[in-house]
């Protein structure tokens, strides 16, 4: 199983996404005790953070480049808007804005990118959407 599954299957998508817009690329200690200190904690959660410690306990692992995790997050922001109904005093574009920590402008032009065909290469299976 890759590094991206484990992830995905230890913290779930949204986290694992986050973890790799954040670290992306890098070799990452994961620590036997996570403490309320540690950068993984401001950046995850204590919950979350507690959770890769209890999974890899004293490894390092190496995370997929940060362009992977930004491909899955504009499929994941794409399959989202065709999901989503208008209301809930915001748009559709602003709510996934907040959802995926990127402006309002960056959510419309990631899902004009579908519309235009631009930037769209597969991420098959890459965490199984």
């Amino acid at each position: 199983m890759s590094v991206l599954h484990e992830l995905a299957e230890v913290i779930g998508h949204d986290a694992a996404i986050k973890l790799g817009q954040h670290l992306g690329g890098a070799r990452l200690y994961i620590p036997h005790q996570m403490t309320d200190s540690h950068a993984l904690v401001a950046l995850l959660g204590l919950d979350l953070a507690q959770k890769l410690s209890n999974y890899y306990q004293g490894e390092h692992i190496e995370l997929p480049s940060k362009q992977l995790f930004k491909q899955i997050r504009n499929e994941m922001m794409r399959r989202d808007y065709e999901s989503l109904k208008s209301g809930g005093g915001c748009s559709r574009a602003d709510w996934l804005a907040i959802k995926y920590g990127v402006c309002r402008r960056q959510a419309l032009n990631i899902l004009r990118e579908d519309e235009v065909g631009l930037e769209k290469e597969p991420v098959q299976n890459a965490l199984e959407l």
